[in-house]
């Protein structure tokens, strides 16, 4: 690493370190993505509801986070949320509460869905699928511009105990959704550390 990149580094987590900042709380929205922008995932077994923006209600003073914590990426990143696909309200909450949890940690501010200053728009999409006694979660997150265009995309599953065919979502626990937002930031701080806008 070039000496002038490690000095601002360093300089930057010291800045980053007085910083106290607090996340605004999140709307719910109705809009749904248009099927051409959404990417090809396996439909669940039953239907869910189509698009919200994950509510996020206020967080403790000192959050503890089970995973390990990032360090910060820059103080320039503010995202906010686009309708998640998919997931029906009841889950996007864990996880829209674990990934304001972890965007502290990374020096990034979330605002309000409708907060034209964002920097950084997260859109997600979710299925569930029934594996015999098992039920796997598969996720795709966007991270677009302002204008909408993608700039990078976090894909993965997650795969717990349980599955229920009449409603694939019953079976998941929030501690699912809870490590999906964990690899989700992890992989954002990644790319974000790789020099990327």
């Amino acid at each position: 690493m070039k000496p002038v990149c490690l000095a601002s580094g360093l300089l930057m987590l010291i800045v980053l370190a007085a910083c106290n900042s607090t996340d605004p709380t999140l709307g719910v929205e109705g809009a749904s993505a248009s099927p051409a922008t959404a990417p090809a995932l396996p439909s669940p077994a039953a239907p869910t509801n189509a698009a919200v923006a994950p509510a996020v209600p206020p967080q403790p003073a000192s959050p503890q986070i089970g995973a390990p914590q990032t360090a910060a990426v820059t103080a320039a990143i503010r995202m906010r949320w686009a309708p998640i696909i998919g997931a029906p309200v009841e889950k996007v909450t864990p996880l829209s509460r674990r990934i304001s949890m972890r965007a502290k940690t990374q020096n990034i501010e979330i605002v309000a869905s409708t907060d034209q200053t964002a920097t950084h728009v997260l859109k997600g999409y979710f299925s569930v699928l029934g594996e015999g006694s098992n039920s796997t979660v598969i996720y795709v997150f966007d991270i677009l511009d302002p204008a909408g265009n993608r700039l990078h995309r976090i894909q993965g599953q997650e795969t717990v105990s349980g599955s229920n065919p009449a409603d694939p979502w019953a079976a998941i626990p929030a501690s699912a959704l809870e490590a999906i937002a964990d690899k989700t930031m992890t992989d954002f701080a990644a790319w974000q550390r790789g020099g990327q806008a």
